[in-house]
């Protein structure tokens, strides 16, 4: 004998639905995807923020690392003066604006050199900085003498040096984050 008011799927149909449920098992209501929406909406807007702010900070790092390495190239040159012979060179330097660096040679066969940047010394590279990044240093320059290299921080005369080492503030416009380069008498350059 047949059950009346049943099938073979489980389920009762009701009265106007002509034996089809409105409300499946497996689907969402509308207020249970809008939730989902929300929340994925604010996790893609929190990522959005963090990368912004990952993405400066990367920019500060970068430039950090370009700095150190072009005072270490610098140092690297003058350490090659010494194994050629000839010409007028004896050291390259880095003069630091704020918004970048140049790499000068220093003619020393005057007298009286300072050992520092002036508008006449070639320059070997220059490199400018993220425009989101602002340089400000202590010194204007940091020069070194073949073949030790000895360390000239500007504003020092030939042979006194009038200081221990020249800091190098980089930090983001606007922000108050700093990161600090230290070049010290040795040429070395630290990071804090």
């Amino acid at each position: 004998m047949k059950k009346r008011g049943g099938n073979k799927r489980g389920f009762t149909p009701t009265p106007g639905t002509h034996g089809v449920s409105l409300r499946s098992k497996w689907g969402f209501t509308l207020i249970e995807v809008l939730v989902i929406i929300g929340i994925l909406t604010l996790f893609v807007g929190m990522s959005f923020t963090y990368s912004h702010i990952g993405g400066r900070q990367i920019a500060l790092f970068k430039e950090q690392a370009v700095i150190a390495d072009d005072v270490l190239y610098a140092k690297q040159l003058t350490q090659t003066l010494f194994r050629r012979d000839g010409g007028d060179e004896c050291g390259y330097g880095v003069h630091f604006r704020s918004e970048g660096l140049d790499i000068f040679s220093e003619d020393c066969s005057g007298v009286g050199d300072q050992y520092e940047f002036d508008e006449d010394d070639p320059i070997v590279r220059s490199y400018e900085l993220d425009p989101r990044v602002v340089l400000l240093a202590d010194k204007e320059s940091v020069f070194f003498l073949a073949p030790v290299p000895k360390v000239y921080f500007s504003g020092s005369e030939a042979g006194v040096s009038t200081t221990e080492s020249i800091n190098i503030d980089i930090k983001i416009r606007g922000e108050s984050e700093v990161s600090t380069l230290t070049i010290n008498m040795l040429g070395q350059v630290s990071v804090e």
